[in-house]
């Protein structure tokens, strides 16, 4: 069986990644699944909030800045917090990406480093005898996310190459029509749930998927 374009494009690097989330999504759609529908909006589009983003995009930075230890300057340099407790720094160097696929490329394709600024307050309050912090931001740098991209792809390909070895070619995107009993689609659904999660989540009583007439239209 000749693979799917999707999943051509997809490892051969052809497209970009939010165009294969659109089309996954339309291949998808008629499971009416809204957790799944959520991951995949969210990839396309961005998390709304810091809460919702899964742990493949929470990274840790690295504290960049300028500040004065005794009489010496440093400038643009990495920031000793030892004197923080560990909980306080753990929190300040964590960075949750909430770009949707295209954000993440574009800060990818910038020249510019990418990090979150720390206010001026905040370094201040760091500061103490003997050291002053005038500026500092929280960096990240490309690779990590690049793995972040490759987290995603991985979990698109995975999908993509299940889908493909139960229902054949894809190229139609009209998968699920008349195809499959509702035990098959309740398993399909229970995998791809637990691709994006990682296994961390299994469907039960808070995580239902919902009764689907997927290839029985017209039917009550």
């Amino acid at each position: 069986m000749s693979k799917s374009q999707i999943l051509k494009d997809l490892v051969g690097g052809e497209e970009r990644l939010e165009s294969v989330l659109m089309r996954l999504k339309v291949i998808l759609a008629d499971l009416e699944n809204e957790e799944i529908n959520k991951w995949i909006n969210s990839e396309i589009q961005g998390y709304e909030t810091v809460n919702d983003v899964p742990p493949y995009r929470v990274l840790k930075g690295r504290p960049i800045g300028t500040y004065m230890l005794g009489n010496l300057k440093h400038t643009n340099a990495s920031i000793p917090l030892n004197h923080i407790s560990t909980e306080l720094r753990e929190q300040m160097l964590t960075i949750n990406i909430t770009d949707g696929a295209l954000g993440i490329k574009s800060l990818l394709d910038s020249t510019s480093e990418v990090g979150r600024p720390v206010p001026a307050e905040v370094c201040q309050r760091l500061s103490h005898v003997g050291f002053y912090l005038s500026g500092m931001r929280i960096e990240v740098s490309p690779n990590q996310l690049q793995g972040i991209v490759a987290n995603i792809k991985n979990k698109v390909t995975n999908i993509i190459m299940k889908l493909e070895k139960d229902f054949g070619n894809l190229d139609s995107l009209d998968v699920f029509s008349g195809e499959g009993s509702p035990k098959e689609l309740e398993s399909i659904q229970q995998y791809i749930i637990s691709v994006i999660y990682d296994n961390s989540i299994t469907i039960g009583d808070e995580n239902k998927i919902k009764t689907s007439n997927v290839g029985h239209k017209g039917e009550v």
